[in-house]
């Protein structure tokens, strides 16, 4: 198998539309118990970095249609990995080649704040029960959800407490207030837009919000908010 050592090692492998790439996942496709899918999960699990890195993305590449038993027991095991893209990586292939059950076991097994935000973050709607975890990040997610689908009358509560978490949440999770701002978008909300921006400006959090009409506020650390998706948490 060495020539898919080599792609792999060249990020041949990865690349859209490399020929390599399509045969690869053609393998894949064909026989997840062929040569060519289990030297994958060998190399996810021995090689160096950018190896892992590389075969672990091959590994997720063909996870969306049918679990994948094998390839998520081979992410477990690199979600304790020294490299922290690694884990990120694994993480999304336990979601991904996994289910549910198993991604709410490995959420509740974990510490590594990377590794769960990662989890709780594809996890979606299952992980609204996690309002009280200990990770901000990890309640960011589950109050959002939750807002989602909350009625009205739960809103000032769920805004609370994500503006709270939002800075902790922040250093682990991208695009808080992006994702805040579409949530709060679709139930409506965009009328806070002004006040609810200058409140999450205050704690320089990435909030770029792709939106409708109106141009980005400025402010010294944070560019790009758009009018139509921030909303802050306080109404007064």
């Amino acid at each position: 198998m060495n020539w898919l050592d080599r792609v792999v090692a060249a990020g041949q492998a990865t690349a859209p539309a490399h020929p390599s790439r399509i045969a690869v996942l053609d393998a894949i496709r064909a026989d997840r118990t062929g040569p060519i899918p289990l030297r994958l999960l060998h190399l996810a699990r021995t090689g160096n970095v950018f190896v892992r890195r590389e075969s672990l993305d091959l590994l997720a590449s063909d996870c969306a249609a049918h679990p994948w038993p094998e390839a998520a027991e081979t992410a477990i095991t690199r979600l304790t990995d020294e490299d922290e893209e690694v884990r990120r990586r694994a993480a999304r292939l336990v979601i991904r080649a996994g289910d549910r059950n198993i991604g709410l076991q490995a959420l509740a097994d974990r510490t590594d704040p990377i590794v769960r935000t990662t989890l709780a973050d594809l996890l979606g709607d299952s992980v609204t029960h996690l309002r009280n975890d200990p990770q901000p990040s990890v309640r960011f997610l589950a109050h959002l959800r939750t807002l989602a689908a909350a009625p009205a009358g739960q809103w000032p509560a769920l805004d609370t407490a994500l503006l709270t978490d939002a800075p902790g949440a922040s250093r682990y999770l991208e695009r808080v207030g992006q994702r805040w701002g579409w949530t709060l978008y679709r139930l409506g909300r965009e009328q806070h837009v002004y006040a609810l921006a200058a409140r999450l400006l205050d704690h320089r959090l990435d909030l770029h919000v792709p939106g409708v009409g109106g141009g980005p506020v400025r402010h010294p650390h944070v560019e790009g908010i758009s009018r139509s998706g921030i909303c802050y948490a306080d109404r007064k």
